[in-house]
């Protein structure tokens, strides 16, 4: 009888337990981090977030077990809990991205109707786990040289990278590909850091995945790791009839530092400074430009994080020391009536770059007459795309709205 009572007493406190950190948990939706004291609590919301929908079905479960039980803390608590994630799921799939302003109210008979039937039935296979949807896996090609650069001074030999990531034998190639840059602050990460589920779902809709591995800093600046982006473009442009390519749909995007990149890149295709010396009758025209949550005002993100030292290095200094350097690699400031359609993702709560920042670029872009999609995601932050994304409710509406914005460059 003693033994009993000590287990149950045992299953009653992992039960309070685990009902108040799912309290914890899901308040940390309404927590913005400001500061580096309390970036530790990045990590929290993330996983809050990205696991929403099970902290909303925890929640609810907790809060019946204690309205059977009549035990009012375990319900009050898990009831919270419930209600908290609901709320921010219905947040972020009821936001409103703006197809309707960029591409008009008739937007959707302008995707091909192919395309149309094609999302219709990946949207569902997404849902299914991999085994049970029997889906044909795309090819993956991993570290293709798509050029080489030769040190003048010593003649050796530097190769850039990409994975490429191709439609399955059985599907129909769209024509369209997408060039990658990752994140990483400029100087850290790789290629092929958490894209594979997106390149896996891109491949399945018949396009082509460039994921590249530009140089990082401090081995090149700025001007290198532009230079390797547009290098990335011009490659693909010239093999584009193998790869069953249309070299009129290329498509670059990134995330966070990449994001940053791949707009620059877009907004500059013959700006002498940003265009390395063999690619100047090159043509690195694109289709459209794509960024998750990438720096659009150098100055605004320098700023925007205290103490964080990554554009000082990559631009030489800071703002008030090098305010060219700064005006120059800004995508804002070159966005204008030339530029791309450009679709653009930033959290709500993103803890590096400012939200103010990225609102100015689209509203800038639109007055100018560049269709631009901009989706917002309430009481999210940084890199949401990248942490379970089979389940967060924000990188899943992303997965959504990019597919709608590629299906519209065909």
């Amino acid at each position: 009888m003693e033994k009993s009572s000590r287990a149950q007493r045992r299953r009653n406190f992992f039960a309070w337990l685990s009902t108040f950190a799912s309290v914890a948990l899901s308040g940390l939706f309404f927590v913005k981090i400001r500061t580096p004291l309390n970036l530790w609590l990045y990590v929290g919301k993330m996983l809050a977030t990205a696991l929403s929908p099970f902290v909303a079905l925890f929640g609810i479960m907790q809060a019946m077990r204690g309205l059977n039980s009549g035990a009012w803390p375990p319900f009050v608590a898990g009831g919270a809990s419930g209600v908290l994630a609901i709320i921010y799921m219905w947040r972020v799939l009821t936001q409103h991205v703006g197809f309707e302003k960029a591409f008009g109210p008739d937007w959707r008979s302008k995707i091909p109707s192919a395309q149309r039937a094609r999302t219709r039935r990946a949207r569902v296979l997404w849902y299914l786990p991999r085994r049970l949807a029997l889906v044909p896996q795309p090819r993956w090609t991993r570290d293709l040289v798509y050029w080489t650069l030769t040190n003048p001074e010593t003649g050796e030999e530097r190769p850039l990278l990409c994975d490429l990531w191709q439609p399955p034998e059985n599907v129909t190639p769209s024509g369209l590909a997408l060039v990658y840059c990752h994140g990483g602050a400029w100087h850290r990460l790789d290629k092929d850091f958490g894209t594979r589920p997106v390149f896996r779902y891109l491949a399945l809709q018949g396009h082509v995945v460039m994921d590249i591995a530009y140089r990082l800093w401090p081995e090149t600046d700025l001007f290198g790791m532009i230079g390797d982006v547009k290098r990335a473009i011009v490659w693909l442009k010239a093999n584009a009839a193998r790869y069953g390519i249309n070299p009129d749909r290329i498509v670059v995007s990134g995330g966070s530092a990449g994001g940053h990149l791949a707009l620059l890149t877009a907004y500059t295709p013959h700006h002498p400074a940003l265009t390395p010396e063999d690619l100047r009758d090159a043509d690195t025209t694109v289709r459209a430009v794509v960024s998750f949550y990438g720096a659009v005002d150098m100055r605004a993100t320098y700023y925007n994080v205290p103490g964080n030292p990554e554009i000082g290095w990559l631009l030489g200094g800071s703002p008030d020391e090098v305010p060219e350097m700064y005006a120059l690699a800004s995508p804002i400031i070159h966005a204008g009536p030339a530029s791309p359609p450009t679709l653009l993702f930033q959290g709500q709560h993103d803890y590096y770059m400012p939200l103010e920042a990225t609102r100015a670029l689209h509203r800038k872009l639109l007055q100018a007459g560049v269709p631009s999609v901009y989706a917002e995601f309430p009481q999210t932050d940084h890199a949401f795309d990248l942490i379970l994304p089979h389940y967060a409710p924000a990188a899943r509406v992303a997965r959504h709205t990019l597919d709608n914005f590629l299906s519209l460059m065909l």
